[in-house]
């Protein structure tokens, strides 16, 4: 891994606007998964405004969970800097 600059990945999880208590358990149980992740609370960030915070901070990925009636069903994952998913 050396030879091939491997680097440890970092990543940022976050949820869509005012999830619920269901969607942020299951971003919590996600964290524990992935090592090195990091949570972010979204506030009035669109996606784009996003990425280039995560890539000013040197992440590797980005994780976006949504929900549909209080129900988890979709997530976006984004490897940096290349593109958005």
């Amino acid at each position: 891994y050396r030879q091939l600059n491997y680097t440890e990945p970092k990543i940022i999880m976050t949820t869509s606007r005012d999830c619920s208590n269901r969607l942020q358990q299951f971003m919590q149980e996600l964290r524990l998964i992935f090592p090195n992740s990091y949570k972010l609370n979204r506030g009035n960030l669109v996606l784009k405004e996003l990425v280039e915070i995560a890539k000013e901070k040197e992440f590797t990925d980005i994780i976006l969970l949504h929900e549909n009636k209080g129900q988890p069903d979709g997530m976006t994952i984004s490897h940096l800097p290349f593109g958005p998913t």
